[in-house]
């Protein structure tokens, strides 16, 4: 029986400007909870910590720290914004209003809140 390699996590090289972002979003009170995982995920990977470690010390799911850790090393802070950025036009988009109807916004807790 021939086993195939076994993957190696890419590794995740910070700059300083880099880590100090990833570093605020983690203190931001209006970053999500997603937003916080990534920024914490990428962090940890950066100090050298495999994804196993990380899957145990977040309690986060290993194809989630896989998925992030591998987009960042590919994409650098433009693949941890791209989900971010895909939510915010879902968002946008959920907004436009049509003509005749009520202009319609999301709350801070994601529901629907009419403007009077």
């Amino acid at each position: 029986m021939v086993l195939g390699m076994p993957r190696i996590a890419p590794p995740v090289m910070l700059t300083q400007p880099q880590s100090e972002e990833l570093q605020r979003i983690c203190r931001a009170r209006s970053a999500s909870g997603a937003e916080v995982l990534r920024a914490r995920i990428i962090l940890l990977a950066a100090k050298g910590s495999a994804n196993d470690e990380i899957v145990h010390e977040l309690s986060a799911n290993k194809m989630t720290v896989s998925k992030w850790r591998r987009r960042f090393a590919q994409l650098g802070m433009a693949g941890s914004d791209a989900l971010y950025r895909a939510t915010q036009s879902r968002i946008d988009r959920s907004n436009a209003t049509t003509p005749g109807t009520e202009s319609m916004e999301l709350s801070v807790y994601g529901q629907a809140r009419r403007d009077f």
